[in-house]
């Protein structure tokens, strides 16, 4: 394209091939590209960051599989499991918006993150403090 040394396209379409890049394509002035074997997968060159197709500001590092859901700033999660971790609580798992999470180590135990109190599983509405042994019956 004029203007764009060493890019390559295809006239009239208004993609084109980064230079050094095979295999990847964009639409010329975006800076937005595909993924080759990726379709779908939209990305900033030079980033190796891109965009999940169908799950609007989901972002991802490519060849990870693991996520950053929006608006959750350090949240990591599998893409399609609705798992994540939080940030800082290193094994915890929980489903996002929620604030429930699980102890790594002990299944089934539920908790809200930052409180270090827990749910037994089998026992709604018991409570109890992590590593005592001690519940409150509600």
């Amino acid at each position: 394209a004029p203007g764009c040394i060493g890019h390559r396209g295809v006239l009239g379409t208004g993609v084109y091939w980064v230079p050094g890049c095979i295999g990847y394509r964009g639409v010329l002035g975006t800076g937005v590209y595909w993924v080759p074997g990726c379709i779908g997968c939209r990305g900033v060159l030079g980033t190796g960051v891109y965009w999940v197709p169908g799950c609007i500001g989901y972002r991802s590092v490519l060849g990870t599989g693991v996520y950053w859901a929006p608006g959750c700033i350090g949240y990591r999660g599998v893409l399609g499991t609705g798992v994540y971790w939080a940030p800082g609580c290193i094994g915890h798992r929980g489903i996002l918006g929620t604030g429930v999470y699980w102890v790594p180590g002990c299944i089934g135990h539920r908790g809200v993150l930052g409180t270090g109190v827990y749910w037994v599983p089998g026992c709604i509405g018991y409570r109890g403090v992590l590593g005592t042994g001690v519940y409150w019956v509600p």
